[in-house]
């Protein structure tokens, strides 16, 4: 799940300007991890019951779902380590999407490759625009 490199809150910070952070420091996210993550996901989405996006379960839902699953996975696995950093550089990020396609919400993952968004709904890692970057309204770590 992790590298085993600590991001303090000053690198996060720098990476994820504005981001609200709720511990002192992070354990960098393994991108491939990520990518074997999501299938974990998919399968629990479906024991709850949900299929696909509606109003009662829309981007907010699937980005927090995948942000808290991911982290108690970190969690449990890591229950016995006396890691610097306990929780994953994993959030929840909210932004404007380009065309005025409206709000959006997505994960966001400090990784050994850098920072990468991460749409919950399919498990693609998407490019956001310069436009849509600077459109960051909310970042929570």
């Amino acid at each position: 799940m992790s590298t085993g490199r600590v991001i303090t809150q000053s690198e996060l910070a720098i990476t994820i300007p504005g981001a609200r952070m709720t511990d002192a420091v992070f354990a960098e996210v393994s991108s491939q991890w990520l990518k074997r993550f999501y299938p974990r996901f998919r399968k629990e989405l479906s024991r709850a019951g949900v299929s696909r996006w509606n109003d009662r379960f829309n981007c907010r839902q699937f980005t927090g779902f995948y942000v808290d699953l991911a982290q108690s996975s970190h969690s449990s696995a890591c229950w016995d380590h006396l890691l610097p950093a306990r929780p994953l550089a994993l959030g929840e990020v909210w932004y404007q999407r380009d065309k005025d396609c409206g709000r959006h919400a997505v994960v966001v993952a400090l990784t050994e490759r850098g920072r990468i968004f991460v749409e919950p709904q399919t498990g693609q890692e998407l490019h956001l625009s310069q436009k849509e970057l600077a459109s960051i309204y909310l970042a929570v770590f």
